[in-house]
């Protein structure tokens, strides 16, 4: 299978992570992310991991309101999948509700005693490794429950 590639949007940093091989688990990118200058600049950026991992598959956060409704981060993130997808039009972009991934990544690496310094410069790839691990979640409870319909 393909790995799965997973993006945390923002308007000042990108982070990313990749699925492993079996599409078990997410993996931050380098922790590191990208920084977020323009459309075209990040697109510069990602479009180069996209080619050089194989993807087909995105798992994008959407930051939606706590509502549910959309927020104007929703809109830029629809913003950007559009302009994604001009240059790759066979992508599979699946939005993923970060609404909580944020308070997930700063608890995980708080639990990890990691310094604030440090903590700015991975917290955005750990938030993509968490959109892309619910991702992988909603794809295996996907496949148990196809598995139990065909018993």
């Amino acid at each position: 299978m393909k790995k799965i590639m997973g993006i945390d949007l923002g308007k000042k940093r990108i982070g990313v992570a990749f699925s492993d091989a079996l599409l078990i688990s997410a993996h931050p990118y380098k922790t590191c992310q990208i920084r977020y200058r323009n459309t075209l600049d990040a697109l510069n950026e990602i479009i180069p991991l996209i080619e050089e991992f194989d993807i087909e598959d995105i798992a994008l956060g959407n930051p939606l309101h706590l509502s549910g409704e959309s927020s104007d981060m929703s809109n830029f993130v629809q913003e950007f999948i559009g302009e994604l997808k001009k240059i790759k039009p066979y992508l599979n972009i699946h939005l993923i509700d970060e609404r909580f991934t944020s308070i997930s990544a700063n608890q995980a690496l708080r639990e990890l005693n990691v310094n604030h310094v440090r903590k700015k410069e991975i917290i955005d790839s750990i938030s993509a490794s968490i959109i892309l691990d619910q991702y992988l979640n909603q794809l295996r409870i996907l496949k148990e429950r196809e598995e139990n319909d065909n018993e």
